[in-house]
């Protein structure tokens, strides 16, 4: 799979979605948003990862998030501002950030 599956959305009281090593994801889901409860997002070395959906920016109770070794992203997003929960970002392996 190069994207998650559109059921995931489903899941709103999902606390930690663990996505290490998902190599051929490419990209996440606007519906993504819509994990209201998501504290932890841990998508380490997930190399072919390139960009985030803008929707992201409202995962509100998100604490931490891991992207150590996303390889192919580019670029985040401005509304990583609005994460007022996140206390934990790693982003170290980045070769083109």
């Amino acid at each position: 799979w190069k994207s998650l599956p559109n059921e995931l959305e489903n899941l709103s009281s999902l606390t930690r979605l663990d996505l290490k090593f998902y190599l051929s994801l490419t990209s996440l889901l606007n519906e993504l948003a819509k994990l209201s409860s998501l504290t932890i997002f841990n998508l380490f070395g997930c190399l072919s990862l390139i960009s985030f959906p803008n929707e992201f920016a409202y995962l509100s109770s998100l604490i931490i998030l891991n992207l150590f070794g996303c390889l192919s992203l580019t670029s985040l997003l401005n509304e990583f501002a609005n994460l007022s929960s996140l206390t934990i970002l790693i982003l170290s392996g980045f070769s083109s950030l």
